[in-house]
């Protein structure tokens, strides 16, 4: 009579043991084009889906996590309470990537209505730098001139340094007042009131650099407060300590007669400033599926 109630027992406490494996949500997460080596500014397309046989669906939360940014949410969802969710999530890799290879992860977590979670993650990995903004054809007059003798960063445009606030005059020509220089002859000299410094680097590739080589060759410069004897084919890498923030190349040099037209005409390339704001959700109602059972 043992032997017949521990054979009756043995199949209760096995689907006792089983209901409790049972997970109250589950969330899976796939790149549609298979891939773990990204370069900035790559899509990525997410297949998300999400399903509870116990509960329901509640929310969808995704986040990116890397070492420049840390932990970023990217979307934060309720979706109504369903059994199952199955959408696509757009990713754009962000650009403030400088090393020559990051790592970066997308996680996925699902809530259930009775706040139980599962997670997922994707692994990437960031190669080769970023690439930076070009503004071609610049034109800064000289600190006599009585015309814009200055150059913003921020706003990649020139102004006139007499009105301007010094907190936007990252490059400018300068001049000595006290020097009694009556010559009219152009200064040929820049300097910075936004302590960007300087390194002269001629031979540096400006055509084919990114973000990633210009920053390698700064830190590897010797640099400098002020750029002085300012001549056509310089090429110029500028930051602040050990950060390149963009580099320029001369095109022309023009001191002409008098004050009024001297002038420099230069090529530039800044790094991206990513905007810290996450990327916008990017699921519509095309893309988007919720299938209920």
């Amino acid at each position: 009579m043992r032997k017949v109630i521990l054979l009756l027992a043995l199949p209760l406490l096995f689907l006792t043991s089983c209901k409790e494996d049972v997970s109250d949500v589950f969330v899976m997460a796939k790149d549609v084009d298979n891939t773990s080596f990204v370069q900035s500014g790559n899509k990525l397309l997410i297949r998300v889906q999400a399903i509870s046989d116990n509960y329901k669906v509640d929310r969808i939360r995704i986040y990116s996590v890397d070492a420049e940014k840390g932990s970023v949410q990217l979307k934060d969802t309720l979706v109504g309470g369903v059994k199952r969710v199955d959408f696509y999530f757009m990713y754009t890799v962000p650009s403030y990537f400088i090393s020559d290879t990051a790592a970066l992860t997308l996680q996925f977590e699902a809530v259930a209505s009775n706040g139980g979670s599962s997670k997922m993650a994707l692994a990437y990995k960031v190669v080769g730098g970023a690439s930076l903004i070009h503004y071609d054809g610049i034109v800064m007059y000289g600190a006599r001139s009585g015309r814009a003798n200055g150059f913003s960063l921020a706003s990649a445009q020139t102004l006139y340094c007499e009105t301007a606030d010094s907190s936007t005059i990252d490059i400018y020509d300068y001049h000595d007042t006290l020097s009694g220089d009556t010559s009219g002859r152009l200064s040929r000299e820049w300097r910075s009131r936004t302590c960007l410094q300087f390194a002269r680097m001629n031979d540096f590739d400006y055509s084919g650099t990114n973000q990633l080589l210009l920053n390698n060759a700064f830190k590897a410069s010797r640099r400098y407060t002020s750029l002085k004897d300012i001549a056509e084919g310089d090429v110029v890498l500028f930051g602040r300590a050990d950060q390149a923030l963009g580099v320029l190349q001369v095109l022309m040099v023009a001191d002409e007669a008098g004050n009024t037209n001297d002038r420099y005409v230069f090529n530039l390339k800044k790094v991206r400033i990513n905007n810290p704001t996450p990327e916008p959700d990017t699921t519509s109602t095309d893309t988007t599926r919720r299938l209920l059972r």
